[in-house]
Parts: structure tokens; sequence; C-alpha cells
């Protein structure tokens, strides 16, 4: 995490990568998913990134968003997948 001005913060990520959708949840959680490498969640001060090997269809990330039972869907290039 960057810091900056007035609440102003940026991210520089680990790898090369383009945001492809961006999402923040009911709980204040930032979603980013990115055009080949999963999503990055942004909580706070600390973020986790998903990929396929934590059960994404694809690391290409079409769509973010959430149902009324605060559930997470992500669409990818090869289908979707829920986080709860």
């Amino acid at each position: 995490r960057g810091q900056g001005d007035n609440n102003l913060h940026w991210y520089k990520p680990k790898k090369d990568w383009s945001v492809t959708s961006i999402y923040e949840s009911s709980i204040g959680e930032i979603w980013v998913g990115t055009d080949k490498n999963g999503i990055f969640v942004i909580v706070g001060s600390e973020n986790k990134h998903y990929t396929v090997d934590d059960g994404l269809g694809s690391n290409q990330i079409k769509e973010i968003f959430e149902d009324k039972q605060k559930n997470i869907w992500v669409v990818t290039k090869n289908g979707i997948s829920k986080y709860d």
C-alpha cells in the first residue's frame, strides 16, 4: 500500500496486470478483477490474492457483484465463482 493525501491511497501490484473490474462489497472490501492475474481483495491496509488455484474458473475476470445474501460472485472467462 502506498501513501497519499486526503485519504487517497495507491496500491502497487507485485505483478504486471490490467484492471477489468472493481467492486466495493457491503462490508467495505474492495475487489479488483484483472485481465490475467485473478482477483485482489483490499481490506484496510492488507490485500488478498485469489486465482484458479483458489477456485476461480479462470484468472481472466469479467465482472464482480454481490447478492442479497452478501455472497460475492465473480464472472470469469470460463464461468462463475462464488465466495461466501
